[in-house]
């Protein structure tokens, strides 16, 4: 496999993956009428959306490093529970936004 197709099946399994989680949050933060949960979970939505096209994938990069440290902070206030989950999560988004960009680092700088 390539690492172009590499990197396109990791976007979409992970777009696949955060929608779904996404879609759960917004079910149920419909049933217990929990408004920030509903606005993040819509937002975050739009972003994965947005993700999904390469012209986009910066700014939905950076609103969804946006969702994850509110929705971090949200859990550590209300369930009093480490959030790593969501440094995965934006580390994951970080790494597929700039994987396929060209270094802007010079030679003596990049990495390998």
């Amino acid at each position: 496999m390539s690492g172009a197709l590499g990197l396109r099946l990791l976007r979409l399994s992970y777009c696949a993956y955060i929608a779904w989680a996404s879609l759960r949050t917004l079910f149920e933060a419909n049933v217990h009428r929990d408004v920030p949960a509903l606005v993040l979970s819509a937002v975050e939505l739009a972003a994965i959306a947005a993700f999904l096209f390469a012209c986009l994938e910066m700014v939905a990069c950076a609103v969804l490093l946006a969702v994850y440290a509110v929705a971090a902070a949200m859990t550590l206030v209300a369930q009093q529970d480490l959030p790593f989950r969501f440094i995965y999560f934006a580390m994951t988004a970080i790494y597929i936004a700039t994987a396929g960009r060209k270094s802007i680092l010079p030679a003596q700088f990049r990495p390998g």
